[in-house]
């Protein structure tokens, strides 16, 4: 049931995204920024070894435990990398920490242009 509750949710923000819905994109932005903490949690459990319920689970899947991890650091790092850039568009647009981050003309979301 989680799953099904968090892909609907998804779904919602994926139509919102795509219509350049400025919360979304900012929910969006934030949920990437998270990924940073995937990354690092991701390389300590790979230098720890991936042990318990995770190892297990992934076994019962015929996965590998530690192609997992690596699998789920990549993709933290490529989501990370786009906060990133994102972030850097916003600064270099003048956008990152100014008070009306909706532009001049009211609608317009730094990084979608």
């Amino acid at each position: 049931m989680p799953f099904i509750a968090a892909a609907a949710g998804l779904a919602v923000l994926s139509v919102a995204v795509r219509r350049a819905n400025r919360v979304a994109l900012i929910i969006s932005t934030v949920l990437l920024g998270a990924q940073l903490l995937g990354v690092v949690g991701s390389a300590w459990q790979l230098l720890d070894g991936v042990h318990g319920s995770k190892a297990d689970e992934l076994n019962r899947l015929g996965i590998d435990p530690e192609l997992g991890v690596v699998l789920n650091l990549v993709y933290s790092a490529v989501a990370s990398a786009v906060f990133v850039w994102i972030l850097a568009r916003w600064r270099s647009a003048g956008r990152l920490g100014a008070a009306d981050a909706a532009g001049p003309d009211g609608g317009s979301v730094p990084g979608t242009g």
